[in-house]
């Protein structure tokens, strides 16, 4: 979410920003370390572009995502923070299918 990348990059230093694709990559070292951020948009489509412009322009080797997944339970609200420990793609269908 803009809010996050907004949030991140005010402590980046060392700031570059590059523009690939209609996204702003921000480049600079966030505690000493080597980064680079994005506002990947919304989605797992746009999420996977981004990170994939991360590793074969940036050279990622770790990639963190927030804001691209969700949690079935009715005491979680907006903001809160959900570390999963399994991974579920609720919409693709890999079945087979005759007379396609």
């Amino acid at each position: 979410m803009l809010e996050e990348i907004h949030l991140l990059s005010s402590n980046i230093t060392s700031k570059q920003i590059t523009t690939i694709g209609n996204r702003d990559y921000i480049t600079g070292l966030f505690e000493g370390k080597k980064v680079v951020a994005s506002f990947s948009r919304w989605g797992k489509v746009a999420a996977t572009q981004t990170a994939t412009t991360m590793i074969t322009k940036f050279g990622a080797e770790k990639i963190i995502f927030t804001g691209v997944a969700g949690a079935a339970a009715p005491e979680l609200e907006i903001g809160d923070v959900v570390i999963s420990k399994t991974l579920l793609q609720h919409d693709m269908d890999a079945s087979a299918h005759s007379g396609i």
